[in-house]
């Protein structure tokens, strides 16, 4: 965050316990953007909290999400 500042940064994983950690340490200068495809998109770790801000089928939905749908800040 500090190479790359921003007002908000988005992290993008396959892993729920990931992202829900990287929302519990940085709050809402992180947009958590879940990847429900491979491996993990069955997995019981889908219980982790807190809750990603978004979950998407697959990667390449991700290419088609605008900036507003990456919760973009204003």
């Amino acid at each position: 965050m500090a190479e790359l500042p921003a007002a908000r940064h988005v992290m993008v994983d396959d892993k729920p316990r990931i992202l829900a950690g990287v929302k519990s340490a940085f709050g809402d200068r992180v947009y958590t953007l879940h990847v429900c495809q491979g491996h993990y998109a069955h997995a019981d770790e889908h219980r982790a909290r807190p809750r990603p801000d978004r979950t998407v089928d697959s990667i390449a939905a991700v290419a088609r999400l605008s900036r507003e749908e990456l919760g973009a800040a204003p």
